[in-house]
């Protein structure tokens, strides 16, 4: 069971990079963690800029993902929008 969990729980990571990687961000430092009620601190990039940015990933697993970056707290749609 453990092993069904630790690749179920890797591709969900896949896929998140995948997705931040379709949408121009790319993971410069950092490891996300999807665990319900978690935080991650990662350093992003958007168009040769970088972003630090905090992901918290709900208690809730059906609720969105928020990433929060930088001194303005920015998330992902703001800074593609900043550019």
């Amino acid at each position: 069971m453990d092993a069904k969990y630790d690749a179920d729980y890797k591709n969900h990571v896949s896929e998140l990079k995948d997705s931040l990687a379709d949408d121009g961000f790319k993971i410069i430092s950092g490891t996300p963690s999807l665990k319900p009620n978690t935080q991650s601190s990662m350093l992003l990039s958007y168009e040769k800029s970088n972003f630090d940015c905090t992901m918290f990933s709900p208690e809730d697993v059906s609720e969105n993902i928020v990433f929060s970056c930088g001194e303005a707290k920015l998330n992902l749609s703001q800074i593609k929008e900043s550019k």
